[in-house]
């Protein structure tokens, strides 16, 4: 059955990505010029979607009043090891014209430049972050691809990576010696960890971290891979850095730009700040809420003085780092001071309110069988019919967020739908990541919830799976 996919729930759907064109003059029927089709860039991304990069691809088109186009190619070398290093060569070698990858990913390459922004407890808050990659700093970070055969154009802002513990939490020094701990494998992240008596092994997106004791990682990844089946407790006020993002150009593509597109595509990058980060903070929020809907990990805080003691546990770190990376530092720390940044709020689970005039919150159960597959139309050869029916399912129901589970035999459970839900005109409106759901009309006995009008999608999977009788368990 169909799942939402898109980092647990965050609202991707105001971001246009833009087919690709090609560039060229005509003449229209009139025998008058047409307007010069627009610069294609070919955009290499490795992600399920652009993300971050979309607010960036939308800035390029306005500020290049459409002359520049980007044509995002996602899963770049899906499922592939070494992912990062692997796009950057294929930029350089003009297999794509451009890409991104996390600042983590250079220091194997011998770019060392980005290695400020990986530092224990420096940047700990969006707002520093944002200031300090809209500054000329990050335009002194990018300088060094130029030996690559790349241009920088810009980094752009990532999630704070929160510190996990898979089996027990972790919330003071003591919990990291001897720990085997997954992290980035940026040079100042893996002597962070060692620092801390821990062993550092590299992490990118796993599909199990059962072999991990703790890892530190974005949560709307850990949300959207499903990780909180494994991992069980998230310290929400521990972050040691962020997760920012380089963008890059092949340097023979960005010559073919005139002076004035080089200029609006690095403006671009700068414009796209504000935007990535309030993109940023709002799947993060919505990440946090289908975990704490899903209720398998629990939220921990660290107390305010076991966060200094690893503070001052890692400090020494600065002492190993060379001459440009202590400048960029200060710089930072005096970005931090002026700002009078705070570290990044704790997250928390979100308040929820009844919907008035909707489902009572709660727990709901059905069976969805062959013949209920067969009522929504789904085709007779469907491998369904042979390999799944019958499906248990359990709806919950909070507030204004939904969640449903496909329940199998063996006891394990699968996130099948999730997402808000809202009342129009005494019909309910589901909305998941992907879509809105027409509206459909319901009844409730106080025990017993049934679904009416299932037009969406001729029925198909949706419809078997919301059609049959579900019951209230709690």
């Amino acid at each position: 059955m169909p799942r939402s996919g898109v980092m647990g729930g965050a609202t991707l759907a105001v971001l246009a990505f833009l087919a690709a064109g090609c560039s060229g003059h005509g003449a229209n029927k009139a025998g008058g010029s047409e307007q010069p089709k627009p610069f294609v860039l070919t955009y290499a991304n490795y992600g399920l979607r652009p993300f971050e990069a979309g607010v960036f691809a939308t800035e390029v088109s306005k500020l290049s009043h459409g002359t520049i186009r980007i044509a995002f190619r996602n899963e770049w070398r899906s499922g592939q090891g070494n992912v990062e290093a692997k796009l950057i060569r294929d930029v350089e070698a003009g297999r794509a014209d451009m890409g991104s990858v996390g600042s983590r990913a250079w220091d194997a390459l011998g770019i060392t430049s980005f290695d400020a922004l990986h530092l224990p407890f420096l940047i700990d808050s969006y707002r520093l972050e944002d200031a300090v990659l809209a500054s000329p700093l990050a335009g002194s970070m990018l300088e060094p691809l130029d030996a690559l055969g790349l241009v920088g154009v810009g980094i752009l802002p990532g999630e704070l990576r929160r510190v996990v513990g898979i089996r027990r939490p972790f919330l003071n020094a003591r919990d990291f010696r001897g720990a085997t701990f997954g992290t980035t494998p940026a040079r100042a992240a893996q002597a962070t960890l060692r620092v801390l008596g821990a062993r550092p092994r590299t992490i990118f997106i796993p599909r199990s971290i059962r072999q991990f004791d703790g890892i530190d990682f974005p949560i709307t990844s850990l949300e959207y891979n499903r990780l909180d089946v494994q991992a069980r407790y998230i310290t929400t006020n521990l972050a040691f850095w962020p997760r920012p993002i380089v963008v890059f150009m092949n340097k023979k593509t960005y010559a073919r730009l005139t002076p004035a597109q080089r200029s609006q595509v690095r403006e671009a990058a700068r414009a796209a700040i504000p935007g990535a980060t309030s993109f940023t903070e709002s799947a993060e929020q919505t990440a946090v809420g289908a975990l704490c809907l899903r209720g398998r990990t629990r939220l921990v805080r660290a107390r305010v003085a076991d966060l200094a003691r690893l503070r001052s546990l890692v400090a020494p770190i600065l002492n190993s780092v060379d001459a440009q990376t202590l400048r960029y530092e200060r710089s930072i720390q005096q970005t931090k001071t002026q700002l009078s940044a705070s570290p990044q709020p704790a997250l928390v689970c979100p308040r929820t309110r009844p919907v008035p005039g909707a489902i009572p919150d709660g727990t709901y159960e059905n069976t969805m069988t062959a013949a209920d597959g067969h009522r929504a139309h789904i085709p007779a050869g469907d491998p369904w019919y042979k390999q799944q029916f019958p499906i248990r399912h359990r709806l919950i129901i909070r507030g204004q967020t939904f969640i449903i589970f496909n329940l199998y035999p063996d006891g394990h459970s699968e996130t099948d739908l999730e997402g808000t839900y809202s009342v129009f005109k005494g019909k309910l409106r589901f909305a998941t990541t992907n879509e809105k759901l027409l509206p459909i009309s319901w009844s409730f006995d106080g025990r017993t919830l049934r679904f009416f009008d299932l037009p969406f999608h001729g029925g198909g999977y949706y419809g078997a799976e919301l059609a049959p009788v579900w019951t209230k368990k709690r």
